[in-house]
């Protein structure tokens, strides 16, 4: 039994962007645009958890309950200068409320061969955000969402021999509730049921061990995204949620074998049913102004691979790795069918050397190929990375030296095909950089707090 406490501030945040845009039209040159933002947010969060672990005889009880309280807000002053057009000066305050109440019981038997478990969780999330748009421009916004979920689920875990295998289902009865300036919205409010089965086999012979999975989630969308306020870009850009945005449902089976700890294969297949798509939409009143939001897209299928090698030379301990995505998709765009289909790769090379006196030396590389990601087209990039770790007093003291992206090639750049509208991104961020970090472990001990929280995922959507 036990409880803990933890208090999350950021008293002051402030970030300072300025964004170029030069418009064309008709392949003349129309305006240039100057836009400085300028934004400074808080925010507090409280969290208690609170736990029970203990027997009855053969029968285990796991007992959680969490309660998380936040708040915060911010403001932006926005300067958009213009060459050819009067210049804007925009400014907007947003806040927002948190509260989430959660509870997990597990009860555990040895049944037969295995052990079976039970158990029911249920969350209450209330959250609360507020905007005033930017006057003149975009109008002024409030939300609120009430969501509960009442879950009951069965595992069923049992060895036979060198074979393991797991069976286990999930039944999750959703009510989300939406409400728009204080008004129920009765057409973006959902029920939902459903069923997510696991299935999963492990194997062992000699060095070698064989696995194969099968099972049903979903990702339900951030609560950022569903919002219904609306930032502002430039004159021609907005940025907004998506208050009727579905979840994502994932269907996924994959294989996978390991050689003496070394050597790993894997494939899997997922199929996403109501993907969620960064997505452009024209405002209704003004066709010229695009909205980037979020949307569903009906259905997606995805193969991944990955080979992994990690052996050990004295000192030297390097890992070998590869994964492959092809995914295949067609989107809608410019009034007919797009095919994105494609496959992307991921290479990297990592290493770790052991020198004396407890100095460890990494040195780690990796690459990513051009090709699509649902609906974005990417880029290559990729990044070396250097560092010297070292350990003083049996662990109490750490220091930590980095060097991250030492040639400056990472990057995020990316097209963007959606509907009427084709958008090209590129960002290069401040990601060359030299840290080094000094740190102190107070209590040098392994936790023994046995708390596993209960509604974790939906304090992530929070």
């Amino acid at each position: 039994m036990g409880a803990k406490y933890e208090l999350t501030s950021l008293p002051r945040f402030k970030t300072d962007s300025r964004n170029l845009t030069d418009v064309v039209v008709e392949k003349l040159p129309y305006d240039k645009w100057d836009t400085q933002e300028i934004s400074q947010q808080n925010s507090t969060t409280h969290h208690v958890n609170a736990y029970y672990v203990g027997s009855f005889g053969g029968l285990s009880v796991d007992f959680n309950a969490d309660m998380l309280s936040g708040s915060g807000g911010g403001n932006s002053k926005v300067d958009d200068q213009s060459e050819n057009f009067d210049d804007l000066s925009l400014d907007t305050d947003e806040c927002f409320d948190n509260r989430l109440f959660a509870a997990k019981l597990v009860l555990a038997y040895q049944v037969w061969k295995g052990r079976l478990s039970v158990g029911s969780e249920y969350t209450d999330t209330y959250r609360r955000t507020r905007s005033s748009g930017f006057e003149g421009v975009i109008e002024s916004s409030a939300d609120k969402i009430i969501d509960r979920n009442a879950a009951t689920f069965f595992n069923y875990e049992a060895g036979f021999g060198a074979i393991t295998a797991n069976l286990g289902l999930r039944y999750e009865h959703i009510t989300y509730d939406f409400y728009d300036a204080g008004v129920f919205n009765e057409e973006r409010s959902k029920v939902y049921d459903n069923l997510f089965p696991t299935i999963a086999v492990n194997a062992e012979a000699g060095n070698v061990r064989l696995w194969g999975d099968f099972h049903i989630r979903t990702i339900r969308p951030q609560c950022e995204m569903l919002n219904s306020a609306v930032r502002y870009g430039n004159r021609l850009t907005y940025l907004g949620g998506t208050p009727d945005l579905q979840p994502t449902y994932i269907t996924s089976a994959c294989i996978g074998t390991i050689w003496n700890n070394d050597l790993q294969f894997q494939a899997g297949y997922n199929h996403y049913k109501d993907d969620i798509f960064f997505s452009f939409e024209q405002s209704e009143s003004k066709p010229e102004i695009t909205i980037n939001k979020f949307r569903n897209e009906r259905s997606r299928n995805e193969l991944m691979l990955s080979a992994a090698y990690a052996p050990t030379f004295g000192i030297w301990q390097p890992r070998w790795s590869a994964v492959s995505s092809t995914q295949w998709l067609d989107i809608e765009y410019l009034g007919g069918r797009k095919c994105v289909d494609g496959t992307v790769f991921h290479l990297a090379w990592s290493n770790a050397f052991t020198l004396p006196a407890g100095f460890i030396l990494r040195l780690d590389c990796a690459w990513n190929s051009p090709g699509f990601t649902q609906n974005r087209k990417m880029k290559s990039s990729g990044y070396v990375n250097v560092s010297l770790n070292k350990e003083f007093d049996n662990g109490h003291y750490n220091i930590l030296l980095e060097g991250n992206d030492l040639f400056h090639t990472m990057r995020d750049a990316s097209c963007f095909y959606d509907r009427r509208t084709f958008e090209y991104r590129s960002t290069k961020d401040n990601t060359r950089q030299i840290k080094i970090t000094f740190s102190y472990r107070f209590n040098n001990q392994s936790s023994k707090y046995k708390g596993s929280e209960a509604g974790a995922d939906e304090m992530q959507r929070l």
